[in-house]
């Protein structure tokens, strides 16, 4: 989750780059914005995964400087 930014009006979805690896998604909410971009099957830990959280954050920094 990220801090909500009003100017956040906008979500997306997707495939990242083959660097990035998976599957991509920002969603803004009222009290944040949730980035996403995981699936494993039978893994049902709510305990977070460090390189799951910096592949998603590193791919959508990618997916936005591509944008610029």
């Amino acid at each position: 989750m990220l801090r909500p930014q009003p100017d956040v009006d906008y979500s997306t979805f997707g495939a990242a780059t083959p660097t990035a690896g998976g599957f991509l998604h920002m969603q803004p909410r009222r009290d944040g914005i949730a980035l996403g971009g995981t699936s494993d099957e039978g893994d049902w830990s709510l305990d977070p995964d460090e390189e799951a959280r910096q592949r998603i954050v590193d791919a959508h920094i990618d997916l936005f400087a591509r944008m610029g």
